[in-house]
């Protein structure tokens, strides 16, 4: 009886610091043994590598084939890392298809790097279970001691961290913890976070950029531009952001709010000023993009002849059918389209006049080189004595001094856009600057005196 309740105690304290699965030891027992590596370390002035192993394409089997095909497989893997077991290192099994080593460092530098390598070439070999041929891989993030952190709890959540970072770039992938770019990680994932709260609880704003008659200083309209209010207080550009709501399948959610808020505000304007609006190709890849402005404009009563749709000239060369398609329902509606940051990638004039738009945008890129530039400052004349014969009014974006725009009015541009004649501002002081903007007003007739042809 003596002996079974010896087996049994055994039985107990295995089960407590091993995976029953894999026979490994788990993550309590990884952690004890971190420690001690990590005090005997501290006392003898030693390194210590922490890797953190996750396997690509694991849960794809288990999905296909089950999860009983996935326990096989898991146990097959785990064979093959137990080669680390040895002189190189301690194995564990952390959770679901995740494991980690510990490893104690040399004198080689390498040495991380290069257990990293031999475990993705090891586990990249295929695998045969029950007549199945099985391919995966791992993605590997390690952290170091004592650059990375000091106790076990920090060196495991940079190796995670690291890990993730492998896995965002690809397969098959070693990273080693990064501080700088760790911080990007963690930044991103905060925004991500705080994209989705803003679409549940008003955090989105919109700001709007004024755009200017090139000739007289008269005030057109205001090109509507969304921000994100993070939690901590900053306010995002959209080019900070907005990739991100993209990848998180959100951005087509934002256009549709940024329409509606826009068309809505602009609603009270002065009749004789119109309001841009970008959209984007997840729009018209949707299908509900004119439902959406038709929504937006009978909920706004805003007219549709004084909205300007904003394209970019790669939107129209990736899908040139579809896109055309519903331009034209646009333009049905009343509403005029405008070609956006034109000159910035493989412009093409067939299209300008193939899709009859109405405005052609100047790139920023070309509008910063017109007045250091012959080369640049040729071509922008000759776009928009182009683009006039067209039939179409040309704005140029990006105006960020008074040379700028005294050669954009010489040229006969129509409209300037830019922080040297107004930044983005918040809708609470549009109607402020709508006021200001009166013909008759001072401030106007200052604009008017900066865009005059200096005849000093």
């Amino acid at each position: 009886r003596a002996q079974q309740r010896q087996k049994v105690d055994e039985r107990i304290h295995f089960l407590a610091h091993h995976d029953p699965l894999t026979q490994l030891p788990n993550r309590a027992r990884f952690i004890e043994a971190l420690s001690e590596a990590l005090a005997t370390a501290t006392a003898t002035g030693g390194r210590v590598a922490v890797h953190y192993i996750d396997f690509d394409g694991f849960k794809l089997v288990n999905d296909r084939l089950g999860h009983e095909m996935g326990d096989k497989l898991l146990t097959v893997l785990a064979e093959r890392l137990s080669v680390f077991n040895a002189d190189q290192g301690h194995i564990a099994r952390l959770g679901g298809d995740e494991f980690g080593i510990i490893q104690i460092v040399g004198d080689n530098e390498n040495e991380p790097t290069e257990l990293g390598e031999q475990v993705i070439s090891l586990v990249s070999k295929p695998i045969e279970i029950a007549g199945h041929q099985l391919n995966v891989g791992c993605s590997i993030g390690t952290a170091l001691f004592p650059e990375h952190g000091q106790n076990h709890d920090a060196l495991l959540a940079c190796a995670d961290q690291a890990m993730y970072r492998a896995k965002a770039i690809g397969s098959g992938i070693h990273s080693l913890f990064d501080k700088n770019i760790d911080h990007e990680l963690r930044r991103r994932a905060d925004v991500e976070e705080d994209i989705r709260q803003a679409l549940d609880e008003d955090g989105l704003e919109l700001h709007f950029q004024p755009e200017y008659d090139a000739q007289n200083g008269t005030l057109l309209g205001f090109e509507a531009l969304v921000r994100l209010s993070r939690s901590n207080g900053e306010l995002l550009a959209a080019e900070e952001f907005i990739p991100i709501a993209k990848d998180l399948g959100l951005i087509e959610q934002i256009d549709q709010w940024v329409l509606a808020e826009s068309c809505a505000f602009a609603a009270n304007w002065p009749s004789n000023l119109r309001l841009s609006v970008n959209l984007s190709p997840k729009q018209f890849a949707s299908g509900r993009l004119i439902q959406h402005v038709a929504n937006a404009l009978k909920a706004s009563g805003f007219p549709a002849e004084r909205l300007v749709f904003e394209i970019t000239e790669r939107l129209v060369f990736d899908d040139l059918k579809h896109v055309h398609a519903q331009l034209c329902e646009l333009k049905a509606m009343g509403a005029s389209i405008a070609i956006d940051d034109f000159g910035a990638a493989s412009s093409s004039i067939s299209y300008l006049w193939n899709f009859q738009l109405d405005h052609m945008k100047i790139d920023q890129w070309l509008i910063d080189r017109i007045a250091m530039n012959t080369s640049a400052s040729d071509v922008t004349k000759a776009l928009i004595d182009l683009t006039h014969s067209l039939g179409m009014k040309v704005t140029a974006e990006g105006v960020e001094s008074m040379r700028q725009a005294e050669m954009l009015k010489s040229y006969g541009c129509d409209a300037v856009q830019g922080f040297w004649l107004g930044a983005p501002i918040p809708m609470q002081d549009v109607a402020a600057h709508i006021m200001t903007a009166g013909r008759n007003n001072q401030a106007v007739d200052e604009v008017h005196e900066r865009l005059e042809v200096s005849t000093a």
